[in-house]
């Protein structure tokens, strides 16, 4: 970019190589050049620009006139350029609030070019937007005194911090805003005093409620009180609570709370369990029954008793208060005879697998499996039985099957069987872990009444089911899969009598 000076160096050279050429205009020719020369001399390049473009025009071989009036357009375009980026510039700062430094950017802005009058017309706003920024200034620093002193819960000087805002600056909104905040807060707690003073607690948390809304940790502990109007509100229900339980008291008699009988269905020698509860009124409970129907009867509020015989019994409980007054609830109870009789009650471990390894060593498969079940239905976790018992499905595999038909119900379980009578016995006696595992444990060792060790796998998801609420398709799925393996045995009839009927519905629709 060239500076006056090398505008001047230039305007000299050319003056020295090419001298003016005599013309009959060459008075006002001459006085052209010389506004040209000084104009540029001057830093002046619009009208320097403008001088030469004249002499150029007015004589075209004027020397160096057509070479300098395209120097001159160059250099006035560039110095359009910086206008254009000063202007720019001043008006940034304008903007920022910068106003020294905008005056000093648009006074750049040189006449001649485009945003010349625009520059001096930003510059002309300048003292009143100085005024306007020392008002911001003052309005911004009120309103930040005003907030400290909010925030730190001085609303008195908050207010008169914020009082002082000048109306119509850039704060002024915002001022009013805090000061209605801190006016509806004030409001809402005054009121709440006013209302829990007249134990109206509900409606005094609710205008504590709503001033913690506008300031949690505001003066005088809204939240702190929120919690007293909830404490007083909750001894004023429990005392008018315990006024009219006083009163409905007086004239209560016993009420069954909770009469339970563990099962409506049971076995012969498996014992059922009863639960009595009542609420005694004003008086105590002097005494709690449970007769189970059969002669025998329980004392207290809970007892356990096992049927000798099979039949239909009422189970009565019978609640005494103080004054002697009785109430009874009964609930009947069916008693069948025991599904399974097992012949071997007791195993002896070591003999039962000696016998086995025996009948192994003579290659009888189905003997030395019925004994090694047997150990297994003492002792779940016997390694040897275990692994004789893995070893024996193998050799069977290449054996042909049986071809006894399968008990058509549980009946006598044999020793060969010993692992699923137990199974069985545990399903009548709710261990349903522990028969599950015998159960499965059977089929897994090729056990030979398959139909019916699976339809007490079935059963036992079933019941499960019903009494998890009849919502878990978990056991649903479950116990149909085992009732339609226990379908596909040969000649299997379901022993119907000793399951209940929405166990033999669940049977009965279960597919093949």
């Amino acid at each position: 970019m060239r500076n006056r000076g090398q505008i001047w160096m230039l305007l000299v050279l050319l003056a020295l190589v090419c001298p003016l050429g005599a013309r009959a205009d060459k008075g006002r020719e001459d006085a052209l050049a010389q506004k040209a020369k000084d104009a540029a001399a001057a830093g002046r390049v619009f009208e320097s620009r403008d001088a030469y473009c004249q002499l150029a025009q007015v004589n075209a071989n004027y020397p160096q006139a057509t070479m300098m009036c395209s120097i001159m357009k160059k250099e006035a375009d560039r110095e359009e350029g910086r206008c254009d980026q000063r202007f720019s510039d001043g008006s940034a700062d304008l903007n920022t609030g910068k106003y020294d430094d905008a005056e000093q950017k648009l006074r750049n802005v040189k006449q001649g070019c485009k945003k010349y009058d625009e520059a001096r017309q930003l510059m002309a706003r300048i003292p009143e937007l100085k005024s306007k920024g020392d008002q911001d200034k003052v309005a911004n620093q009120r309103f930040e005194e005003g907030s400290r002193a909010y925030n730190s819960n001085n609303f008195a000087a908050a207010k008169s911090a914020l009082g002082q805002v000048p109306a119509g600056t850039g704060r002024s909104n915002d001022a009013q805003a805090l000061l209605n905040k801190i006016k509806q807060y004030e409001q809402a707690m005054a009121e709440g005093d006013r209302l829990f003073a007249s134990s109206n607690f509900s409606a005094a948390r609710n205008n504590y409620q709503e001033a913690a809304k506008l300031k949690s940790d505001g003066p005088g502990d809204p939240s702190g009180k929120i919690q007293r109007a909830n404490e007083s509100e909750r001894l004023a229900l429990a005392n008018d609570q315990k006024r009219k339980e006083e009163e409905a008291c007086r004239a209560k008699k016993p009420v069954f709370t909770v009469f339970q009988v563990s099962a409506t269905n049971g076995q012969v020698g498996a014992p059922l369990r009863a639960n009595v509860g009542a609420d005694p009124g004003c008086k105590a409970i002097a005494g709690t029954l449970i007769q189970w129907g059969d002669g025998a009867q329980s004392d207290g509020d809970s007892g356990s008793h096992a049927y000798k015989s099979a039949g239909t019994y009422d189970v009565t409980a019978w609640v005494t208060d103080e004054a002697g007054n009785k109430v009874s609830r009964t609930q009947t109870v069916r008693i069948i005879e025991a599904a399974v009789k097992q012949v071997v009650p007791e195993v002896n471990v070591e003999k039962t697998l000696a016998e086995a390894r025996a009948a192994k060593q003579k290659g009888d498969i189905r003997l030395a499996r019925g004994k090694y079940m047997t150990v297994l239905s003492a002792d779940k976790g016997n390694r040897e039985a275990l692994a004789a018992l893995d070893e024996l499905s193998k050799m069977a595999a290449s054996t042909a099957p049986p071809k006894e038909p399968e008990p058509q119900t549980p009946g006598v379980i044999s020793e060969a069987d010993a692992l699923l009578g137990k199974g069985i016995t545990e399903f009548y006696t709710a261990q349903f872990d522990d028969a599950i595992f015998d159960l499965r444990t059977y089929l897994q060792f090729k056990g030979e009444k398959v139909g019916l060790a699976n339809f007490y796998i079935g059963a036992v998801k079933a019941t499960q089911y019903h009494l998890a609420g009849a919502s878990d398709p978990k056991y649903l799925n479950a116990a149909v899969e085992a009732f339609r393996a226990a379908k596909k045995s040969p000649k299997f009839k379901v022993p119907e009598k000793y399951v209940s009927p929405k166990i033999m519905e669940m049977f009965n629709s279960a597919g093949m």
